[in-house]
């Protein structure tokens, strides 16, 4: 009976802890890769079929990722994080970047799924 008053009571202490912090309860883990690394998302936004979120692995970074998933296709494109075109979700003066096909197997699919159902 103890251990479940005790179990009880960091569960409690836990979920204040992250309902006190709302820079930490936005994030909402999707999935893990290959090589053991946790994926969340926050702030998700859906307009027209297209759903849009930060993205983040658990490991720290410099970057700021963003994705955009296209419900209604299963495609997805990522935000530059790097080069001429950053922030942008674009490859080159003429054109946005293009939209590409999700596998099953991949950790883009995984936000998919999250993001759209």
């Amino acid at each position: 009976m103890k251990l479940l008053h005790s179990a009880t009571a960091i569960a409690l202490i836990s979920a204040s802890l992250v309902a006190s912090n709302p820079a930490i309860a936005r994030w909402q883990y999707v999935t893990r890769n290959k090589a053991g690394q946790e994926l969340y998302i926050k702030d998700p936004v859906c307009r027209r079929g297209i759903c849009e979120a930060d993205f983040d692995w658990s490991e720290p970074n410099e970057y700021d990722f963003a994705i955009q998933i296209n419900c209604r296709d299963w495609t997805y494109r990522v935000r530059n994080v790097i080069g001429p075109y950053i922030g942008l979700y674009k490859e080159d003066d003429l054109s946005e970047k293009r939209f590409r096909v999700m596998g099953p197997k991949d950790v883009y699919s995984a936000i998919g799924e999250a993001l759209c159902n």
